[in-house]
């Protein structure tokens, strides 16, 4: 009886990973070539999971969640699936970011939308999210970011599906056969200044070469714009 009772209190801890992997019923094929009811619920199993690492894991820092399309962007064969993996750093870049967040709480709005909206780089928008085309990533990057504040699982079903719809129209738009990489960020479930759920979708359609590695300067060979326009034709062809 004893030995039973020990099985039970260690068997959470077994079978509690840090590493989630989500795979969708169609995994063959793309984000895009699924429905967006499929999509929608693909979004929202991930934003719970998400939670649920959190909760598992107390001492995690931060919780990436992140999608490798095609081998080129890191996937080890070619089928569609989320990782999510409880990290106990947040690592530099995001450290960073909250110094920048607590120095500006506006910060997202100020040098991301509002910049995006100067520029006429909008691409969709809904009354839960906005697609536009971003700037300053090593890679031509479509960018999604919610309207509502809050992490992942904390916004209602139907703004998730908001920002489902929104991601869905940007991977219908770049199509299966373009590698990418989706990298969901959010704010740290201890950090206490606001950041918006926001999605980078990267295209991986150069190579990083000695050039790049040498000086740190990432040469992108698609503009804002020319991403934006690229991505607007596609959608019409779609229709």
């Amino acid at each position: 009886a004893a030995r039973r009772k020990g099985a039970r209190i260690r068997s959470p801890r077994f079978f509690s990973g840090g590493h989630d992997v989500i795979v969708a019923r169609s995994h063959t094929k793309s984000s895009g070539e699924m429905s967006k009811e499929e999509h929608a619920r693909f979004i929202s199993f991930t934003a719970d999971s998400m939670r649920d690492l959190y909760e598992r894991h107390p001492h995690a820092n931060y919780v990436v969640a992140f999608q490798n399309w095609l081998k080129p962007a890191g996937a080890s064969f070619d089928h569609l699936h989320k990782q999510l993996v409880a990290i106990d750093d947040r690592g530099r870049a995001l450290r960073n970011l909250e110094a920048l967040v607590l120095e500006n709480p506006n910060i997202f709005q100020d040098k991301g939308l509002d910049v995006a909206r100067r520029h006429n780089l909008i691409i969709e928008e809904n009354e839960h999210a906005v697609l536009f085309a971003g700037f300053g990533h090593r890679y031509p990057t479509l960018e999604v970011y919610s309207k509502h504040p809050g992490r992942p699982w904390e916004h209602s079903e139907e703004q998730i599906r908001g920002l489902s719809d929104v991601l869905h129209t940007a991977h219908v738009a770049i199509g299966s056969n373009v590698a990418c990489n989706e990298e969901w960020h959010h704010q740290p479930a201890d950090v206490s200044c606001a950041m918006p759920w926001r999605i980078n979708l990267k295209l991986r359609v150069s190579t990083l070469a000695g050039f790049e590695g040498g000086t740190h300067i990432y040469i992108n060979t698609i503009s804002p714009w020319d991403l934006r326009d690229k991505i607007l034709a596609a959608l019409d062809n779609h229709r």
